[in-house]
């Protein structure tokens, strides 16, 4: 986390290219069963990720062939974003091979081969939408989240502002 490169967030805040790589990586496993399809299957089908899309984030990710073999899909200098909370800071790293998310300094979440995201329970989530001040940025720590049975009711109508 020591070499990063923080990106403001209102680079990436309205840019589709971002949000539909944050979602196809964010949320792997996400499904619609009534309609039998994935979302990254979803987003191939109703978007153009080619070209543009998929140059933007090969250099959001510093995505290269030599990274993926030799480095793990890691880069030395991953562009950040950061989002403040109260007392707590989520930083969100970006690499070709993972995304790393880090609360106040230490690594709690990745999204790459040792695959352990839900480390943030639905209660404190919910505290901490109401102390966020753009509803994108609490899609950026949402990933984060596990939510129990008996609070899926709750989740499914939570409303950010």
């Amino acid at each position: 986390m020591e070499h990063m490169k923080m990106v403001a967030f209102d680079e990436i805040r309205d840019n589709e290219y971002f949000w539909l790589y944050f979602l196809s990586t964010a949320f792997p496993l996400a499904i619609d069963v009534a309609e039998d399809i994935n979302l990254n299957e979803f987003i191939d089908n109703n978007y153009d990720c080619e070209s543009d899309a998929s140059e933007w984030v090969d250099s959001f990710v510093q995505y290269t062939e030599e990274v993926m073999d030799e480095s793990d899909g890691y880069v030395d200098e991953p562009n950040a974003i950061s989002v403040s909370v109260e007392n707590e800071e989520y930083i969100i790293e970006y690499h070709p091979g993972d995304t790393l998310y880090f609360q106040n300094g230490k690594m709690i979440a990745s999204t790459g081969p040792e695959y352990e995201i839900h480390v943030i329970t639905f209660e404190h989530f919910r505290h901490l939408t109401e102390k966020i001040d753009d509803f994108f940025k609490a899609i950026l720590i949402l990933p984060l989240v596990y939510v129990e049975q008996s609070e899926e009711g709750a989740a499914v109508h939570l409303r950010c502002t």
